[in-house]
Formats: C-alpha cells, sequence, structure tokens
C-alpha cells in the first residue's frame, strides 16, 4: 500500500519516523516473513544484473535487521553463495561513525549499542580499500520514488557517504546501468538499495541537503529505479 502524503505531518521528521516504527511493530511475524522473501526474491537478479555489468564479484556494504525491520538475511546468504563480500557496520557512537568488517561464517557478532547484531571490532575495510565497494544496502524508515530516504534519525549512513565522497574520486569507476524500459540511469558511485516493506513507500519523505539517498527500491510487490540524480 503507498500512502498519500496527507497522512503525515512533513513538518516534523522525528514525528513520521515515530509513526513509521510504531507501524513497523505492528508487522506480524508471518507478514514480515512472506514480505522479506518476496523482496529479497525481486532484489537478487537487481544485483546479478549489477554483477554482470562489472564482470567480477561484488563488494557490498549491507547490515543485521532488526526487530521487525524486514529481514535481508536471505539476500546476503545469497550474496555470499555467489562468492560476494559482505560487510556488516559496527557503530562507533563515542564520534558516531561506522566501521565495516566481513561477515563469514567465522564472524563473531553480539548485540550492540542499539541492540542491533554487529561484528567484533576486528580487521575492518580500511578507507584505503573503499574504492572496491560496489554496491550499499541502506536501511531506513520511508522511502519515495525521487530517492529519499528517512533514516533512524542518527545520521550514521550519512556521515559515512559524506566521507565515502571526501575519499574517493568516482569519475574512474566502470559505470553501471540501471533500470529498463522508460527509466535507466548510469551510475558511477557505489549503488544504494533499499528494500523496505510496501507500506514504507510514501509519495515525498522530507530530505534535506546532507541526507543520503538511493537508487534502487525493492518491497515485495515491485522493483522501482528511484528519478534520484542527487548525490
Amino acid at each position: 500500500m503507498e500512502y498519500n502524503q496527507q497522512h503525515w505531518d512533513y513538518a516534523d521528521k522525528q514525528h513520521l519516523r515515530t509513526l513509521l516504527k510504531q507501524r513497523r511493530q505492528e508487522v506480524s511475524t508471518i507478514n514480515r516473513e512472506l514480505a522479506s522473501s518476496q523482496a529479497c526474491s525481486l532484489a537478487i537478479p537487481v544485483i546479478d544484473h549489477i554483477r554482470r555489468q562489472l564482470d567480477h564479484e561484488l563488494t557490498v556494504l549491507a547490515y543485521m535487521p532488526f526487530a521487525s525491520e524486514l529481514d535481508t538475511r536471505l539476500l546476503l546468504t545469497d550474496l555470499r553463495n555467489k562468492g560476494d563480500q559482505v560487510y556488516i557496520p559496527l557503530t562507533h557512537r563515542e564520534n558516531t561513525s561506522m566501521s565495516w568488517h566481513q561477515w563469514n561464517d567465522s564472524t563473531t557478532m553480539k548485540p550492540g549499542a542499539f541492540g542491533i547484531l554487529e561484528p567484533s571490532n576486528d580487521a575492518p575495510l580500511q578507507e584505503e580499500s573503499w574504492g572496491k565497494i560496489d554496491m550499499i544496502l541502506v536501511p531506513g524508515v520511508a522511502f519515495d520514488r525521487q530517492g529519499g530516504r528517512l533514516g533512524m534519525g542518527a545520521g550514521y549512513y550519512d556521515r559515512f557517504w559524506s566521507r565515502l565522497f571526501e575519499v574517493l574520486s568516482f569519475e574512474a569507476r566502470s559505470a553501471v546501468e540501471l533500470g529498463d524500459g522508460g527509466m535507466k540511469k548510469v551510475c558511477n558511485r557505489p549503488v544504494r538499495i533499499s528494500l523496505l516493506y510496501s507500506w514504507q513507500l510514501l509519495e515525498a519523505v522530507p530530505m534535506e541537503s546532507h541526507d543520503m539517498s538511493v537508487d534502487v527500491l525493492v518491497h515485495e510487490d515491485e522493483i522501482i529505479y528511484t528519478t534520484a540524480h542527487r548525490d
């Protein structure tokens, strides 16, 4: 279900977050499992197409689902089975940053500061290796077809994306063509993909200049190539 903009108070991002978090808490276990399976199944061929274009195994920044969030683990397992390198964030509240650590069978996971499963602080992906990042799976509480994203409010992903731009030059990267039919665009930076419940898709999400947008949205019923051309 796609909610109409009039249902929400866009002047208050925190109010919108609260409403959508409450809605997420109401998702039943069976509906979460069904939506997660369908969204992951739709996302897999999208990522396969990106892998074929780049012609190498992917380096993917991902995350562990929390509580009643849409469960991405089916997708993450598929990535690993195809030889991709999957990295999971460890949050550092002392400086509100994230480091990225490879997720594999030997990774030790434990609840982090927000109750989300996080890896140990061993062998983070160093900034000098960020150039090999091909894709980022981005969590959020609301999205729109323009690529707008409303995060949890702490700004970890926004700050990481800003730092990524400081560290890297994207001009030399291999470009990836996204979309099909009349909706196509070329992306020469890490592709940002978000998996969501259909009800998390809004008409418009309030965005500020520093907010991280996304390139592709996938929910249980649809793949959406956003119109975002902003960083």
